[in-house]
């Protein structure tokens, strides 16, 4: 015990002297025990300071760590070595990118002289020389650009400081890197080689010329082949570094110094080849030397080259790749555009003779030449009286050539690249508005100056419109700013188009409630933005009775939770925490994010016929919204750019905890994986056990322990909330509005209205409600009052996304529903659906909880809010990083455990979590009840896939601010012909055993945890049972609007989301589903919301 406690000692020192720049983010497992033991061993004990400047000892710890690790560990141990004893930290990564991009745009200065030169001052057509030289540029460019992304990813830092990942991405791009260099070397010297061709017309030159070509030519391929083919396989190249990926590699070293040499052998051949014929010239020793100079001003590229083999001598001993090859790297983007600038001085020469005459003039300069270097006829003689060849140094076209000038030619393309620019520039922006319909002309030849004034000072807009005029006909409303109508809202106005995003709730976005994702408990209760349902379970009044969770309204208007209420209290059922606010439920979800199952998206395209549901295609989807935080950008089935950010759980939260690591490494035993010596060893080598990407694909249809992917960016939570808000507040250069997405908060939607003139009734709009707290979800709609009501048009469709038991009620309050119970309201009909608000469906969830006598470390000082200071909320304040904030830096949850029960059909049916919480669910106060103490942890049991759809959301009442009823008739009370209700309980049976194991099975590293829920009164299976079906929840309310074949009568959406009997209607929210997806829906609705924004969109391009 004391040794593992010495251990979380030398861990703690140790990020304490962690930047969050260089920190990683998990600490080094294999490091920490030959530290810990070596350094026990030794005479320095624990002490820091002699662990740091004892020099044996640290030379018996890279020992030990070489023996022991991997290569990543290795570099992981030593960062915090170095970072704990204060070793100097090197960054030169802004040398690395100003050199890169100054010496880009030098180059690119050189090359655009030389243009000008051609085209503006003799004005002829290209040679051969200008497009080989093109060609190099065209290498330049991304070489010297991606010295930028090259130093974000490590070039310039000490590669201790540099994440593992970071290092497969640098050498990703170091590989093209290398590829660009090695062409436009050769490319380069090409073009200076064809110009020689043009002006030396002595035989022995051109021939020298040829020759060079050739040998260029011939250094290219070679070059290229050897690089591309570095390592077999290719990718090798930058993934077998950390001798984890299987790769035959080349030794690089040497290629490099082959090639480097070789460079150096060309540089100065080319040279050298026109010094004689220069020398022979019939002019002055002065011009002559000037002369020559200009030819020669190539050995500074040389000289280059020289330095930059001096530094690839340095690469080639250093185990410091990141930070040594900092100079090869910059003299590599200073050696090609020096290059390129030395192959156009002939031409710069010209030009500044123009602007500069009387520095630069010419010797025998005609009108239409530069530099033109020609043979004459007639001979000379020497000082000895032999003759020689006289040559005439004109401009590079000589008469012959500018008799093939065609000046009109020069204008025409001038004309034309103007014409270009120009239709560039409004494709520019044509696409930067991108919409998704040609608009009309307006028939407006000049823009009015006013206007014009206007756009040059645009005034900065406010999305939210408030109570301003809605009379602007839109092109789509949406309804709901939660998981399915903020994506749609947001890619709609993307598209171009004219948007208004409707919402009852506001917007408390930057409240640390919501922000922080150690607080999702806490923002479920939530005053700013909860809506509390209350549901029945059973349609058995005494079942439902025997849910200690069961809520109860007393005649003062005071709530009762539990089993034994006042005899007057009224009984509302459990209550359904929904949230009212920008961005809905994501704005208190526990973040989790984890994709559905391919057979989920198989299930859809069976269904309706619409292969586009196919797995692969959602994958793409999946891929287009996700910006992937915890993995390389090389791993396949993921997204890197999206909207999206998802990341894990920093395991070093879980290694400074006794009681955490415990409580994994017994879920690891409960598993049978026979892990525990192996975990106990390394003590903190979770990541190893762990799965760590449980979104590949199809890795949900595999058991296994995972880190859980969570929704936050920089340990803040993510969501929709943040593309809504990027997309409504996006401007252009000039700070004009870019999309127009505007939002309407506070503002309850209360009908659907219709267009019933045509075969099939159109939505074209709908009314609302002006006011906060309007629905009486929200427990201050008590003194709510409404501000005033209106309506707002579309002029493409409407689409409802209030979730599933909004959507189907304002469906319903709209005339679309079963005709039986729209008349018993006395709503008129416009559609007869009878399949709206039936089919619901959730999960079945459960806890195990135990209870130990000391606190977590982790939450021991966290008040989550309750009282002020809180230390956990001051900490995330002044932490840089995912170690250094804290746990409120993350939603609690380090591990998912995915099981597949005995009933299971096809897929993992159980998902098993784990929290330091003593929650049982959810009722009045529960959050804080949850998290009164630091002693208890759950087990939390999730049922995937339950096969009862027998949940139904029926009106109460025409009041649109009425809360519907809400009924899921659980287990054998919903469906249960072929036992479907008694194999879901089966299922949860074993999750529930499963949890009672973990705890059986803990080895108590810092103290037992005795299951303190349910106890130890449930004792058998029939009580563990019963027990179970009492105190079951859910929380993934969905399918009650559901998407089904066309045959199918209970279908009320076809495959595009579109409201069956209608037309411009769809709805796109968790209420789609036929069947209730994966382990947690968000992510599931997130992919099923870009889906249907393609689908939209499509469609308004083909109508």
């Amino acid at each position: 015990m004391k040794l593992l406690g010495s251990l979380a000692l030398v861990l703690a020192l140790f990020q304490l002297g962690v930047s969050a720049a260089a920190a990683p983010e998990e600490p080094p497992t294999c490091g920490a025990l030959c530290i810990e033991e070596l350094a026990i061993k030794s005479s320095c004990g624990l002490n820091t300071t002699c662990i740091c400047t004892n020099a044996e000892l640290n030379e018996q710890i890279t020992l030990c760590v070489a023996a022991n690790c991997t290569v990543r560990e290795s570099l992981l141990t030593q960062s915090y070595s170095k970072h704990t004893c204060n070793a100097p930290s090197r960054d030169r990564t802004t040398l690395v990118w100003v050199i890169g991009i100054v010496f880009l745009i030098l180059g690119l200065i050189g090359f655009g002289l030389r243009v000008m030169a051609r085209v503006f001052v003799v004005k002829q057509t290209w040679g051969a020389d200008d497009w080989v030289m093109l060609l190099a540029v065209a290498m330049m460019i991304p070489l010297n650009a991606l010295s930028v992304q090259i130093s974000r990813v490590g070039l310039g830092k000490d590669i201790w400081n540099v994440q593992p990942d970071d290092i497969t991405d640098f050498l990703y791009l170091f590989y093209w890197d290398e590829l660009l260099y090695l062409g436009a070397l050769p490319i380069t010297k090409i073009s200076i080689l064809l110009f020689y061709l043009k002006v030396f017309p002595g035989k022995h030159i051109r021939l020298a010329c040829w020759i060079f070509i050739g040998l260029n030519v011939a250094y290219f391929i070679t070059f290229e082949l050897i690089s591309i083919f570095q390592c077999r396989p290719i990718d090798g190249a930058w993934k077998a570094w950390d001798k984890e990926y299987k790769a035959k590699c080349n030794n690089i070293n040497l290629q490099g110094w082959f090639a480097a040499i070789l460079n150096i052998i060309l540089d100065v051949g080319t040279m050298v080849i026109p010094l004689k014929e220069l020398y022979g010239l019939s002019m002055s020793l002065k011009k002559k030397i000037q002369l020559m100079l200009m030819f020669s001003v190539g050995i500074f590229v040389t000289i280059v080259s020289a330095v930059r083999l001096q530094s690839l001598a340095s690469y080639a001993t250093t185990s410091n790749v990141t930070q040594d090859y900092v100079e090869i790297g910059y003299w590599s983007t200073i050696e090609v555009p020096v290059g390129i600038i030395c192959a156009c001085m002939p031409a710069i020469r010209a030009l500044f003779g123009i602007v500069f005459p009387k520095v630069f003039a010419s010797t025998n300069r005609s009108k239409n030449s530069y530099a033109n270097i020609s043979e004459s006829k007639q001979p000379t003689g020497d000082r000895k009286g032999g003759a020689t060849p006289q040559i005439t140094i004109e401009t590079e076209i000589s008469t012959r050539y500018s008799r093939h000038h065609d000046d009109s030619s020069v204008i025409e393309l001038t004309q034309m690249g103007r014409d270009q620019q120009q239709q560039a520039h409004e494709e520019t922006a044509w696409t930067d508005r991108r919409p998704a319909v040609p608009r009309e002309p307006t028939g407006q030849a000049c823009p009015d100056p006013r206007s014009l004034a206007q756009r040059s000072s645009p005034k900065s807009h406010n999305p939210f419109i408030g109570k301003r005029d809605t009379a602007i006909e839109y092109d789509y409303v949406v309804v709901g700013s939660g998981a399915g109508g903020g994506p749609v809202a947001a890619n709609l106005a993307v598209a171009g188009f004219k948007v208004l995003l409707i919402d009852a709730g506001g917007d408390s976005g930057d409240d640390w409630v919501e922000k922080l994702p150690a607080l999702h408990l806490m923002s479920t209760e939530f005053e700013d933005t909860r809506w509390n349902y209350f549901v029945n379970h059973y349609p058995d009044e005494r079942q439902q009775k025997k849910d200690s969770k069961m809520v109860y309204q007393k005649t003062d208007g005071s709530y009762y939770t539990g089993l034994t209420p006042p005899k007057d209290a009224k009984p509302l059922g459990v209550l359904y925490p929904r949230a009212g606010t920008l961005g809905g439920c994501t704005r208190h979800n526990a973040l989790i994010t984890i994709a559905a199952h391919d057979s989920d998206w198989s299930y859809i395209a069976s269904l309706t016929g619409d292969d586009s549901w196919n797995p692969d295609n959602m994958r793409d989807y999946f891929k287009k919204i996700e910006k992937n935080m915890y993995l390389p950008s090389s791993i396949i089935g993921h997204g890197f750019s999206g909207w999206l950010g998802t990341s894990l759980t920093s395991l070093s939260l879980v290694v400074e905890d006794q009681k955490l690591l415990s409580l994994i490494i017994s879920a690891a035993s409960a598993m049978g994986k026979g892990l525990l010596g192996f975990v106990l060893n390394t003590v903190a080598g979770l990541g190893q056990v762990l799965l760590r990407d449980l979104n590949a694909p199809g890795q949900t249809s595999k058991t296994g322990l995972y880190q859980v992917p969570l929704a936050m960016t920089d340990n803040v939570r993510g969501g929709p909330r943040d593309f809504i808000l990027n997309t409504a507040k996006a401007t252009n250069k000039d700070g004009s509005r870019k999309y127009h997405l505007d939002i309407k908060l506070n503002t309850l939607v209360t009908k659907i209205n219709f267009d019933k003139s045509g075969s099939k009734p159109r939505a074209v709009g709908v009314n609302y409600m002006q006011g906060a707290s309007l629905y009486r979800a929200d427990p201050r709609s008590g003194s709510a009052k409404s501000t005033g009501t209106g309506s707002v048009m579309a002029k493409r469709e409407v689409i409802i996304s209030a979730g599933s038991f909004n959507t189907p009620q304002l469906l319903k309050l709209s005339g679309i529903g079963p005709k039986k119970e729209l008349d018993s309201f006395k709503i008129p009909v416009v559609v007869d659906l009878p399949g709206v608000g039936t089919n619901m469906q959730d999960r079945y969830e459960n806890t195990v909880i135990g209870k130990t006598d000391s606190d977590f470390v982790i939450t021991s000082k966290c008040t989550f809010l309750e009282t002020q200071p809180d230390p956990c909320l001051e900490q995330y304040k002044k932490g840089l990083g995912p170690i250094t904030k804290g746990v409120y830096g993350t939603n609690g949850i380090a591990i998912a455990i995915v099981l597949k029960s005995s009933v299971a059909e096809d897929e993992p049916d159980l998902l098993i979590s784990g929290a330091p919480a003593k929650f049982k669910g959810y009722f009045p106060g529960y959050a804080a009840d949850s998290l009164a103490d630091a002693e208890h942890w759950a087990w939390i049991i999730l049922k995937a896939h339950s096969r009862n759809n027998a949940g139904t959301v029926t009106l109460k009442s025409t009041d649109p601010r009425d809360m519907p009823s809400i009924n899921f008739n659980y287990f054998d009370t919903g469906v249960n012909t072929n036992g479907e209700g008694d194999k879901d309980l089966q299922a949860t049976y074993e999750g529930f055993q499963f949890a009672r194991r973990a705890f059986d099975d803990l080895i108590p590293l810092d103290g037992d945890f005795p299951e303190v829920w349910p106890g130890s009164q449930t004792n058998n299976e029939k009580k563990a049972k019963q027990f179970l079906k009492d105190e079951a929840w859910g929380h993934h309310a969905s399918c009650t609007a559901a998407i089904g074949a066309d045959d199918d009568p209970m279908a009320v959406l076809d495959s595009e989301f579109k409201v069956r009997g209608t037309e411009g209607l769809r709805v796109v929210d968790a209420s789609v589903f036929p069947k209730i997806p994966g382990f947690y829906i968000a992510l599931p609705l997130y992919i099923v919301a870009e889906k249907a924004s393609d689908v939209i969109i499509k469609a308004a391009k083909s109508s």
